[in-house]
C-alpha cells in the first residue's frame, strides 16, 4: 500500500515539472516572435534575403507551435493519467476506509455480542444465585422441620421416661408397702452380740435382725494398756446372726530418764546420750549397778522412783513416764 502511494506521488511530481517546462518554452517563443516583428516593422526596405529569413522564421515558429501543442497534449494526457491515478488511489483509500469501517463495525458487533454474552452470563449467575438461595431456604426449612421433629420426639421420650419413672416409683412403693405388710405379719428374728474380755463373757446385747448397735460397751481397763474391741460399729451395723466381740489391749510405751548423780552407767539396757530409754509396759529392763568415785569409791544404795526403791533389773510396770534416780553414800575421806 505504501509503495503505491509513493509511485502516485512520483508520477504527479514528474507531470508537474513537465508542465512548468512547457509553459516556460511557450513564453520564450512568443517573446522572440514579438521582438522579431517589431524589428522588421521599422525597416521599410527589405531585401529578398530578409523575406526568406522571415519565412523560415515563420516556419520555425509554426513548428514550435505544433511542438508546443503536442507537448500540451502529452501533458494533458499525463495530467489525466495522474488524475486517474489519484482517483484510483482515492478509490483504494475509500475501499481501505470502507474496509476499516467494516472491521470497526464487525468489532463493535463483536463487542456488542460479548457484552450481550456477559449480560446473559450475569443473568445466568444471578439465576444460579437465586436458585442457591432458594435451595438454602429449602434446606433451612427442612432443618427447622427436622429440629421441630426432634424436639417433638425428645418431648415424647421425656414424657415416656417420666411415665416409666412414675410407674417404677408406684411399683417400688407398692412393693415396699407389701414387704412392710408381710414383715409386719411375720415376727422378726432376734440375735445376740456377745462381748468377751480375756476369754470371759463381759456382756451381751440382743439385736433384731437387720438392725445394728448404736454404741459399744467400755471394756475393763488395764494398767499400762489401751482397751478396744476387735469389731467397730460399722461392722455391727446390720446384724443377721449371733456375733462374738473380743476386747483388745495394747501396752503403752513410756519415756524413762536415768539420773545417775554423777555415776558411770554399766547396765545392759541401752540409753541415749541424754540417759533416756523408752520402755513398754511389761518390758524387761537391766540398768545394772553404776560406779562413782569422789574421795574414794562411793557406795551405791540403789535406784529410786518417786522415792520408792526399784530393782536394778526387772519388768517395767510403772504406768507413765518416769525419772529413775541413783542413790549414793559418800565414802569417808582418808586422813
Amino acid at each position: 500500500m505504501i509503495k503505491k502511494v509513493l509511485m502516485i506521488v512520483l508520477v504527479i511530481a514528474v507531470a508537474s515539472f513537465s508542465a512548468l517546462s512547457l509553459a516556460a518554452c511557450n513564453d520564450k517563443g512568443s517573446v522572440d516572435y514579438e521582438i522579431e516583428s517589431l524589428s522588421i516593422r521599422p525597416s521599410e526596405s527589405l531585401d529578398a534575403s530578409s523575406i526568406e529569413q522571415e519565412s523560415q522564421s515563420e516556419d520555425a515558429s509554426s513548428s514550435e507551435e505544433e511542438s508546443s501543442k503536442s507537448e500540451e497534449l502529452s501533458f494533458s494526457e499525463e495530467e489525466q493519467e495522474s488524475q486517474s491515478a489519484e482517483q484510483s488511489y482515492s478509490e483504494e483509500e475509500q475501499e481501505s476506509q470502507s474496509a476499516e469501517q467494516s472491521y470497526s463495525e464487525e468489532e463493535q458487533e463483536s463487542q456488542s455480542a460479548e457484552q450481550s454474552y456477559s449480560e446473559e452470563d450475569q443473568e445466568s449467575q444471578s439465576s444460579e444465585e437465586s436458585y442457591s438461595e432458594e435451595e438454602q431456604e429449602s434446606q433451612s426449612d427442612e432443618q427447622s422441620y427436622s429440629e421441630e421433629e426432634q424436639e417433638s420426639q425428645s418431648a415424647e421420650e421425656s414424657y415416656s421416661e417420666e411415665e416409666q419413672e412414675s410407674q417404677s416409683s408406684e411399683e417400688q412403693s407398692s412393693s415396699e408397702e407389701e414387704q412392710e405388710s408381710q414383715s409386719a405379719e411375720q415376727p422378726k428374728t432376734e440375735y445376740v452380740v456377745y462381748f468377751y474380755v480375756d476369754g470371759e463373757l463381759f456382756t451381751e446385747v440382743t439385736v433384731t435382725e437387720g438392725e445394728g448397735l448404736e454404741s459399744l460397751p467400755q471394756p475393763t481397763a488395764k494398767a499400762g494398756h489401751t482397751a478396744s474391741w476387735d469389731k467397730d460399729l460399722t461392722e455391727l451395723g446390720n446384724i443377721t446372726s449371733d456375733v462374738e466381740v473380743n476386747a483388745v489391749y495394747t501396752a503403752k510405751t513410756y519415756r524413762v530418764v536415768l539420773d545417775l548423780k554423777g555415776g558411770t552407767y554399766h547396765g545392759n539396757t541401752e540409753l541415749d546420750e541424754d540417759n533416756v530409754v523408752y520402755l513398754t509396759y511389761g518390758q524387761s529392763y537391766d540398768f545394772g549397778e553404776p560406779t562413782r568415785m569422789t574421795f574414794s569409791l562411793d557406795y551405791f544404795n540403789g535406784y529410786y522412783l518417786n522415792g520408792v526403791k526399784i530393782a536394778a533389773k526387772g519388768v517395767w510396770t510403772f504406768d507413765g513416764d518416769a525419772t529413775v534416780e541413783a542413790s549414793w553414800s559418800e565414802a569417808t575421806p582418808i586422813i
